[in-house]
Formats: C-alpha cells, structure tokens, sequence
C-alpha cells in the first residue's frame, strides 16, 4: 500500500507564538534585573548614612557637639560610580568617615541648626537612574525638644508624607525624593 506523507515541525504560527512569549519574559526579566541593580547601588546610601549617624554620636560622645559637613565628593551624582576624593577625606577627617572605593551618593552632614544644637541630619544624594531628580536618604537624629535640621540640597524634613508622622533615629529614602 501507499505510505502518507507525514508532516513534522512547527508552523510558522506555532513559532511566532514561542518567539512572543519568550520575548515577553526577557522583557521582563530585564527590567526587574535594571530594578534589583539600582536597589543594590541604594544600598550603598543606606549603609554609608547609617555609619555616619553612628560616627555623629561617636563624635558628640567625644567632644560634646554635633559636626557639620558639605556634602561630597561633589560635584553632583550621576548614574556612574565616583572616586571618593582627598578633598572628601579632607573635609570628613575630624569625623573619621571615608567611604571605601568609589560611591554613587554625594554624603552630607547638617548639624546644630536647631535652638539648643543637639540635632543633626545625616544625608546621601544620589541619582542612580539618570532621570535628572535627585533620591534622598537621611537619617534625622531630633533634640531633646523634637527639633531636627533639613537635609541640606533640597531643605527635606523628618516628616514622612506617606506615613503623616516624623521619622526619627532611623535611615530612610525620603519619599518626596526621587526614588533612585
């Protein structure tokens, strides 16, 4: 008897299917990698303004006041890791901190600007996205009075809108910041 052809393979539409679905997932999955990379590099700003809160009290232990400090490296932050400079070490060496390697935030401290001068403010300014608006972390440490000092580029306070409470003595991104 005659043998019928038998068809093997794929259809043309079986194959554009496959090649939109996965394309679908690489979508994906690149851009929360993008995402998970830019919460790494935030790390950095939560880590660095964490020690310097700790370094603040370290140097209020030792000589009875709060330190204020530029923020730097400087200039202003871009999507690209920066040398941390002698100029920073300069600026930050009676407080002890110096980054290691280079960083993505330019680091602030902004202290005794409330009535009895136990206050400071602790602050990273970063913009990791590249979208030209800046991401602020700080860590507000208040006077015995509630009183605490705005981070110094763009004046934030403790307040947190999103929570409608101050937050003090803890390291957060400010959420009227730009998010990276």
């Amino acid at each position: 008897m005659f043998a019928t052809k038998r068809n093997e393979g794929f259809t043309l539409i079986e194959l554009m299917i496959t090649v939109a679905i996965v394309g679908i997932l690489s979508s994906t999955a690149v851009s929360l990698f993008l995402d998970q990379q830019l919460r790494a590099k935030r790390a950095e700003g939560m880590t660095q303004v964490e020690s310097l809160a700790k370094m603040q009290r370290g140097y209020y232990g030792e000589f009875g006041q709060y330190t204020s400090h530029i923020p730097m490296p400087g200039p202003l932050p871009g999507t690209t890791a920066r040398a941390w400079t002698p100029a920073a070490d300069a600026v930050y060496s009676g407080l002890g901190f110096s980054p290691e390697g280079n960083v993505y935030f330019d680091y602030g401290v902004n202290a005794g600007c409330c009535v009895s001068n136990n206050c400071f403010t602790a602050e990273a300014y970063g913009d990791l996205d590249g979208a030209n608006g800046l991401s602020v972390i700080a860590y507000f440490h208040p006077d015995s009075a509630g009183n605490d000092c705005p981070t110094q580029v763009l004046g934030y306070t403790a307040f947190d809108p999103s929570l409608g409470v101050n937050r003090y003595n803890e390291v957060f991104r400010h959420p009227l910041a730009n998010q990276y």
